[in-house]
């Protein structure tokens, strides 16, 4: 006899429960709830610097010690309900300090990495023996299952966003391998400048495939703003949604920046704003200079340079720049939904 009063039906799906099932109704009254209509149900979620930068200087009064569990001095953002240690339920990030003489341990993980430099000069990371010294601005890939290190050889202090694929790799993939080198440092195979030298200008490069589908790359910043100013100056290439916008490609292939990431740069002058848009992938952002704010889902986020805030997929959103001209790195997954045909995105009007 079908459940036709409350306790029956109580009763009903404390046994389906219990079996570990549900109804498909129930999945699908959860899914009409995940933000469906392109708004947010919670506060906009945002990790401000002048909240985060006090903290990571007082994380450096923790020493680095192998031995006691410490081998970075990594703060990581959590997002809600994204899972253990990531922003966003396919991506983690966070941001690490390294002090004038400090270094970290050569290692290698599954999870994909990236390395945005927020401020100091003086550090290196190197990946697979080549030395990539990092400048502010700059962004630094280290390709899964790459070894990596990072040293601060400068009298400065050296602070960078750190961005991973690890909620993708780590928690659905249970890709979770980690493995330290056998020896502190990795051997110094390669000259400054040699992945740099073989993938060549964009239009000329030395002759001969390159086997590898992933880099060790570094993106200066020099090169990066250069390219936006002149888009700003030609105004041309103007996108209504995100203003003036580049892609940090994959130059072997041409692709994303890696196979599981695509990071991406752009300049929203001062006074101007961008129309309201949604896609699938989920968006970091961290405000590299400049200030406004974003309409997330129905929310106005004001931010400043050093924040660091999440636009979850599918929710509408729109970005400001108020006083000056705000430069946006960005990091997504939306290599991951292309394969599948799965990614799209929709205008607002």
């Amino acid at each position: 006899m079908a459940a036709t009063n409350d306790t029956a039906l109580a009763g009903f799906y404390e046994r389906l429960h219990s079996n570990r099932m549900m109804g498909l109704w129930e999945m699908f009254s959860a899914y009409g709830r995940n933000v469906r209509d392109g708004k947010l149900a919670e506060p906009a979620q945002i990790w401000r610097w002048r909240d985060v930068y006090p903290l990571l200087m007082e994380s450096t009064e923790i020493a680095l010690d192998p031995r006691a569990g410490v081998e970075r001095r990594n703060l990581v953002f959590t997002g809600k309900d994204a899972g253990l240690g990531s922003a966003v339920p396919t991506m983690g990030c966070g941001v690490q300090s390294l002090l004038p003489g400090e270094s970290a341990q050569c290692h290698r993980h599954d999870a994909a990495a990236i390395r945005f430099v927020i401020q100091g000069k003086g550090a290196y990371t190197a990946v697979e023996g080549e030395r990539l010294y990092m400048e502010p601005g700059d962004l630094v890939l280290t390709p899964h299952w790459t070894w990596h290190e990072h040293c601060n050889e400068g009298d400065e202090h050296v602070i960078w966003m750190d961005g991973l694929d690890s909620g993708f790799s780590m928690m659905y993939l249970k890709a979770q391998a980690w493995e330290a080198y056998p020896e502190r440092r990795h051997p110094e195979d390669h000259a400054v400048g040699y992945t740099r030298r073989r993938v060549g200008t964009g239009l000329v490069r030395p002759v001969g495939r390159i086997p590898e589908p992933t880099l060790p790359l570094i993106y200066p910043w020099a090169e990066t703003r250069d390219e936006l100013l002149r888009q700003k100056e030609q105004k041309e290439l103007w996108d209504p949604y995100d203003g003036f916008l580049v892609e940090y490609v994959n130059p072997a292939t041409g692709g994303s920046t890696l196979p599981t990431l695509s990071c991406r740069m752009q300049l929203l002058p001062a006074g101007s704003s961008t129309k309201s848009h949604r896609h699938l992938s989920n968006y970091i952002y961290r405000v590299f200079r400049g200030n406004g704010w974003t309409d997330v889902g129905g929310q106005r986020l004001e931010w400043e340079a050093g924040d660091c805030f999440i636009v979850p997929q599918w929710i509408w959103h729109s970005h400001t720049a108020t006083s000056e001209d705000a430069f946006l790195f960005s990091m997504n997954d939306q290599p991951i939904f292309e394969p599948f045909g799965l990614h799209a995105s929709e205008a607002a009007d």
